[in-house]
């Protein structure tokens, strides 16, 4: 994601995820088409396809059930509710460090912690090169992808 692996919580996920893809996917979702466009082919996309298809047969129950989200849809399974108060509980924390008040591509300033991490992950994604099908191919926007 990016970020330093900074303590024990964070150095026991990376090494979870290291050794479930390791494994490879089984059963029906291996080989299946994921939402991203990926092949599911290890034994951490099968857990998180897992864990999300979990969710979603899970109806809201909370406060966020049946209210019209920032995206228009409204939310109506436990997938979109987590979203929803992770997002929210992001927003009420302010930017810190080297993002906080920086300007954003859209122009607005970097003034919570649901954009700093977006802007985070966007470099992290950025840092990385583009690989498979389209990688050097020209997009709807005239550039070349190429991360």
């Amino acid at each position: 994601n990016g970020k330093v692996c900074k303590d024990a919580l964070q150095e026991g996920g990376k090494e979870m995820a290291e050794a479930l893809r390791a494994q490879p996917a089984t059963g029906e979702y291996a080989g299946v088409e994921m939402k991203n466009g990926e092949e599911c082919k290890d034994a951490l996309q099968q857990s998180g396809k897992e864990m999300v298809e979990a969710r979603r047969a899970q109806p809201a129950t909370g406060e966020h059930a049946g209210v019209v989200m920032n995206n228009g849809k409204v939310c109506k399974d436990a997938l979109q509710e987590g979203g929803k108060e992770m997002a929210e509980a992001l927003r009420a924390q302010p930017a810190t460090g080297e993002y906080a008040g920086v300007e954003m591509k859209n122009g607005e300033e970097c003034k919570d912690a649901l954009q700093q991490s977006g802007k985070e992950m966007v470099e992290a994604r950025r840092a990385q090169p583009a690989t498979g099908e389209h990688a050097g191919v020209v997009m709807n926007n005239g550039k070349v992808c190429k991360d």
